[in-house]
């Protein structure tokens, strides 16, 4: 080959990436310093009033910013660790659509709700549910193990939570099935982390406990709503009889055996009565052992439709959690709370690899549709072919898409959010239809109440649910 023409040497020019500021920031004032989040990476930090200077006239205009010393240099490198500033291309709003269609739709994980029965002891004023007492038979379990025994043939994780009706009123059958699920998990070489249960905590013995625990069930999520005479009038026995102390017994007899978290149901009718509860928890040494998280009382289905006006409105309720926590903090019942990412989906819902098994043997998308029939099922254990009706209740869950909506699309806290309660926004005539998460009202709230815990504790801690440790931007 002839050489016509030498090469030549070309002199490369160095681009620097242009950026620009996340749509997801966001700064506020606590104590004197500023507190930097961005609800895209989960990152938390805290920021000198100078440095903040700095940092506005960075992201103000990133392209044009003239970054002359290496102080200015280190926060440039730092906003674009925590996801404060990102590449120009860079479009956020479709990296998390995709994120969340990926994870919505992966089949690297089976997740599985199981009500082994639907019957329940309880008969709790603001229960969503209609009082059955169906329990699920050798048949079923059986079908479930052949439904589960196939899906583990393509998924890496097999991951359960038990619930009810009162999960415990069918022990038996979760000893029973937790030991085929194991066997199964061996065979397929699949993961089978620790499960949790969501229980009434009334048969919560040490021996029950103690077989949960062998049966593979690390955590169990127990309600108490208050003060003895606030929590039995509100959840009673279905012989009218009162609940507390049992509850409390258990709870001291199986914390060593299981984790326990305790969940309050805050609606008008009890949040003026919570510290008579912390009073008791101290009293009762639970105070650093066993902690509360809250819970929204909602009129979610016909079933519990005539307690709405009983019910905060979802911003109300938000303003009313800060409240309640500064008061829990101060008498040292309280781990502070602190976003979680959903950019894989919001919850079971709008999962595709993810069922609420009735003891029937139906197949749901939502927990608050278990006690339901075939009307709101997506298929069912049996093998047959899914009837209309159920192929219509799944693509209406699976369509769900809160990247259409135009308020969703404008949302800095969409990725901690991911649309809220897919039941609540299929069903029009849900009391709660369309309502947001409390986080778009209270986020900078909560912050400051995770900071001034960080403070308190005089540790930097990472935070669940995101890529970055609370530190100094």
């Amino acid at each position: 080959m002839k050489v016509l023409e030498k090469a030549k040497t070309v002199k490369k020019e160095i681009k620097v990436q242009p950026y620009k500021s996340s749509k997801y920031n966001h700064f506020f004032e606590q104590n004197g310093f500023i507190l930097a989040y961005n609800a895209y990476t989960n990152c938390f930090a805290e920021v000198t009033p100078e440095k903040y200077k700095i940092i506005k006239a960075i992201l103000k205009d990133p392209g044009k910013f003239q970054y002359k010393t290496v102080e200015e240099r280190k926060l440039k490198d730092d906003l674009t660790k925590g996801g404060f500033l990102v590449p120009e291309e860079l479009d956020e709003f479709e990296l998390l659509k995709l994120q969340n269609r990926l994870g919505r739709f992966q089949q690297i994980s089976l997740g599985l709700t199981i009500a082994p029965t639907v019957a329940c002891n309880f008969r709790c004023t603001y229960c969503f549910e209609s009082h059955q007492k169906e329990r699920m038979t050798k048949e079923v379990e059986t079908a479930l193990v052949k439904f589960v025994d196939e899906k583990l043939k393509i998924v890496k994780s097999l991951n359960i939570t038990w619930f009810g009706g009162e999960p415990l009123m069918a022990l038996d059958v979760i000893e029973r099935l937790a030991k085929s699920f194991k066997e199964l998990c061996e065979t397929h070489h699949v993961d089978f982390p620790p499960a949790s249960i969501i229980t009434n905590g009334y048969l919560l013995t040490k021996k029950r406990a103690e077989i949960l625990k062998q049966s593979n069930v690390a955590s169990a999520q127990i309600t108490i709503d208050g003060p003895s005479r606030i929590h039995d009038r509100r959840r009673k026995l279905a012989n009218g009889k009162g609940t507390f102390a049992r509850i409390i017994k258990n709870i001291k007899e199986s914390m060593n055996i299981i984790g326990i978290m305790v969940r309050v149901n805050l609606d008008k009718t009890n949040e003026k009565y919570l510290d008579e509860l912390y009073e008791i928890w101290r009293k009762e040494g639970l105070a650093n052992k066993v902690p509360f998280y809250f819970g929204h009382v909602q009129a979610y289905t016909e079933v519990c439709a005539d307690i709405s006006s009983q019910c905060f409105s979802t911003s109300d309720y938000s303003a009313l959690l800060i409240k309640k926590i500064k008061e829990a903090q101060q008498q040292g019942v309280w781990l502070a709370s602190y976003p979680s990412l959903h950019r894989s989906g919001y919850c079971t819902a709008d999962k595709f690899n993810t069922y609420t098994i009735a003891p029937s043997g139906y197949l749901f998308k939502c927990w608050g549709e278990v006690s339901d029939g075939l009307e709101n099922s997506i298929g069912s254990l049996d093998g047959k072919k899914s009837k209309p009706v159920q192929i219509k209740n799944l693509t209406r869950y699976l369509n769900w898409d809160p990247f259409e909506k135009d308020d969703c699309k404008k949302c800095n806290i969409l990725p901690i959010c991911a649309g809220g309660c897919p039941y609540t926004h299929l069903n029009p005539a849900a009391p709660t239809t369309g309502d947001c998460s409390f986080w778009k009202y209270n986020l900078h709230d909560m912050l400051r109440l995770k900071y001034d815990a960080l403070q308190r504790h005089k540790k930097i801690k990472s935070n669940k649910g995101g890529k970055h440790e609370f530190s100094d931007l």
